[in-house]
């Protein structure tokens, strides 16, 4: 532990306008109690107890979730709900500075305020305290000077720490998350114009939740890895994007690559990395880098529904149903996982049970329309029941009938399509899709529910003004 318990005597803690009884738990935000989550109650306690000293991310989880496994982004979560209890702090800013690459602390001072009376101090001791004074003024002014010197380096670190967090949350996958994410990183605009980390994160909110074009998010992402060529995670973002949005697989797969040869450790470019290798062609490859992330961290469900994309896409649902089912079991909110477990199970003739991950897959993505995501789902279960798939997929067609919801829904159309035999209409699907770019075009060529069209002239034309032509078998 990095500074010792606090006194038997004390009363309370005093950290700005926040009052803190560790005895009872109790705490008061402007005079006001309030009630802090568990986890953040217990963050709180752990940085008070340190008096100011930063705790190690590493201290917190263990002390926190009692060395058990975690997602990443639980311990951001957790300082997201301390700071939104607390902040702002006295003269603005937050309570809780984050320590780049290490922790986290408390900003402010702490005050002990004990229950015993305290005797006035004697002679000897004011004489002390004078002389002390002239030392401590000098002391002050060079001080000063180094503060103003660092304050730079200081805002700096918390900005491209603040980004950290912006992207733990960014990458969940969840609108209100990423509405966190954003306002994560303005703050650390403000703190540091131009951080090239920040940048490319914006960059990859701008591609996740953006509408095309994605040009914009293409420059700004190259903007930033060509300020600071030595920002790996820069150029990971820019071969994400790259591939996802601007299908330009030949740059990615650089990007990617270099990156994860830098940084081998790096789980989030490791997961990019395999699936850039997916979409290439390169599924063997592809599985063999997703197994060994699950091995880096077995509690990761990121890895587990890629390992599930990647299995299916080599037509081996059942395999690629275990890994989603095991992704789901390690977040049940994880949005990937239940996509993925929709689209197989509806490829191994279990179209109900599909139906109910891509329910818990709509009410992740969007928890405010509850009421209406379960209704539209009974009326699913209905069509299916009562008309088998064919009445299944013309209900899921014309729930997303509308010109945007179309453009957005292209490579899902051409896929409940084919699904009933429809491949002309699938075509037709796709072929809007290029212009419109829904994220799982990416998989046209070698999604197993297109493999009847894979010799017809106008799919491989389709794949071909897409730059994926060469992973495609010979006609």
């Amino acid at each position: 532990m990095m500074g010792s318990q606090l006194g038997a005597g004390t009363v309370k803690i005093r950290v700005g306008d926040v009052v803190w009884n560790p005895a009872t738990r109790q705490l008061h935000v402007h005079g006001q109690p309030l009630k802090l989550p568990r986890r953040a109650e217990e963050c709180f306690a752990i940085l008070v107890e340190a008096r100011g000293a930063p705790v190690s991310r590493e201290e917190l989880h263990q002390r926190i979730w009692g060395g058990a496994i975690r997602e990443e982004s639980s311990l951001a979560h957790t300082i997201v709900a301390l700071r939104k209890a607390l902040d702002p702090a006295p003269g603005g800013g937050s309570y809780i500075d984050t320590v780049a690459r290490y922790g986290y602390r408390i900003a402010l001072d702490i005050e002990e305020e004990s229950g015993s009376e305290t005797a006035p101090p004697s002679l000897g001791i004011l004489r002390k305290v004078w002389a002390w004074t002239a030392v401590g003024l000098a002391v002050l002014a060079l001080a000063t000077s180094v503060v103003l010197w660092n304050g730079r380096s200081q805002r700096r670190q918390e900005a491209e720490s603040r980004v950290i967090e912006a992207l733990s949350l960014l990458r969940l996958a969840r609108p209100e998350e990423a509405t966190r994410a954003r306002l994560l990183l303005d703050s650390a605009s403000r703190l540091a114009p131009g951080l090239p980390v920040a940048l490319a994160a914006s960059a990859e909110l701008d591609a996740r939740y953006g509408k095309p074009p994605f040009d914009a998010a293409v420059a700004l992402a190259r903007r930033a890895a060509n300020a600071d060529p030595d920002c790996a995670e820069c150029r990971a973002i820019l071969g994400y994007i790259l591939m996802t949005r601007d299908w330009n697989w030949k740059q990615a797969g650089e990007h990617l690559r270099a990156v994860n040869a830098r940084e081998p450790a790096a789980i989030q470019w490791r997961l990019w990395y395999a699936q850039w290798l997916s979409v290439a062609g390169s599924l063997t490859e592809a599985e063999q880098v997703a197994r060994a992330a699950i091995a880096q961290n077995p509690a990761l469900p990121q890895a587990r529904s890629l390992l599930a994309s990647i299995l299916f896409l080599q037509d081996r649902p059942a395999e690629a149903y275990q890994a989603g089912v095991a992704s789901t079991i390690a977040d049940d909110f994880h949005l990937a996982g239940h996509q993925w477990l929709a689209r197989i199970l509806i490829r191994l003739d279990r179209d109900e049970q599909g139906l109910r991950h891509r329910l818990k897959a709509l009410l992740i993505w969007d928890p405010g329309n509850a009421a209406y995501h379960n209704e539209y789902n009974a009326r699913l279960v209905n069509a299916l029941k009562s008309g088998g798939r064919p009445a299944l997929v013309q209900a899921l067609l014309e729930e997303v009938s509308d010109p945007s919801s179309m453009a957005a829904h292209r490579y899902h159309r051409a896929t409940w399509k084919a699904s009933i035999g429809d491949y002309d209409g699938a075509l037709e699907e796709l072929k809007a899709g290029v212009v419109s770019r829904p994220f799982h075009m990416i998989y046209t060529a070698r999604d197993p529910a297109f493999a009847p069209l894979r010799s017809r002239p106008a799919f491989r034309e389709i794949v071909r003004q897409f730059g994926l032509a060469h992973t495609l078998p010979p006609a």
